[in-house]
């Protein structure tokens, strides 16, 4: 029996985001692959607009457990949807598919949405595990037992992204602890 990767993720958020999505925002780059959903929730992050795929679970590579991602931020949200659909694409429509996972980075949104990279500057997106969320909203149990995973995108600077690639994941998030880094605040300035 197959799994409905979209129906375990929409009852995944309506479980911990407590109702339906107050706007949704579908993107599809062609019509023989599926569409990607980013939904936005206002309600659940104080002070910050969380924005939700659906659909990237469907591209998951053989193998490979389904994931969708979340990205809260507290300023910028218009731009947020469109920014996360299409690195959620370059993720799964690359000739050589990159698995998402804890310390995946992806840069060049400068290219994707000068306008929020000048503003906020901030040069790429980072992949960590949930922050700010209960423990088991990190897996998504469907009804037939497969379990797919969420993930936290945060925004990075120039500068953090550079230390992230020369020092790998772990000294990073530490670096983040140590500053006490909001990773939804988009306006803060760069931790390193």
């Amino acid at each position: 029996m197959s799994v409905d990767w979209t129906e375990a993720y929409v009852d995944h958020y309506a479980r911990f985001f407590l109702g339906a999505p107050d706007a949704t925002h579908l993107f599809q780059l062609d019509e023989a692959r599926p569409p990607i959903q980013i939904l936005t929730y206002d309600r659940v992050v104080a002070g910050c607009r969380l924005f939700a795929s659906l659909g990237f679970s469907l591209y998951a590579p053989e193998g490979c457990a389904p994931a969708e991602v979340v990205c809260p931020v507290d300023a910028g949200g218009e731009a947020v949807p469109d920014i996360l659909a299409n690195a959620l694409f370059h993720i799964a429509t690359r000739s050589e598919p990159l698995t998402l996972s804890w310390g995946s980075t992806l840069d060049g949104l400068e290219h994707v949405n000068p306008a929020f990279a000048k503003k906020y500057k901030k040069e790429a997106l980072y992949f960590t595990d949930p922050y700010g969320f209960p423990d088991e909203f990190a897996h998504v149990l469907a009804d037939t037992g497969g379990i797919g995973r969420m993930y936290l995108a945060m925004f990075l600077s120039k500068k953090e992204h550079a230390f992230l690639r020369e020092h790998q994941r772990d000294a990073f998030e530490e670096k983040l602890e140590e500053k006490g880094v909001d990773p939804y605040d988009v306006r803060r300035k760069s931790c390193v």
